[in-house]
């Protein structure tokens, strides 16, 4: 299998990676609507952890402390 794509004419190459990559940023537009709100709830997760571990660590219950965190 590896001879037969290595044999390949470079213009063939460079023409599947090229259609590859209109279909990976089109399914990555068509994703967006996803993607923008994990990425955001991911980084608000990360820069809230650590108040969370202090509010933790003052003997408060974990699930008291991210409700607190987040109001």
């Amino acid at each position: 299998m590896i001879d037969k794509v290595s044999k390949l004419p470079f213009f063939v190459k460079v023409s599947i990676f090229l259609v590859g990559l209109v279909f990976l940023f089109g399914i990555l537009y068509i994703a967006q609507s996803i993607i923008v709100p994990i990425v955001f709830a991911v980084i608000i997760a990360i820069v809230l952890h650590p108040v969370v571990n202090f509010i933790v660590r003052m003997k408060i219950n974990r699930v008291v402390a991210i409700k607190f965190t987040y109001y």
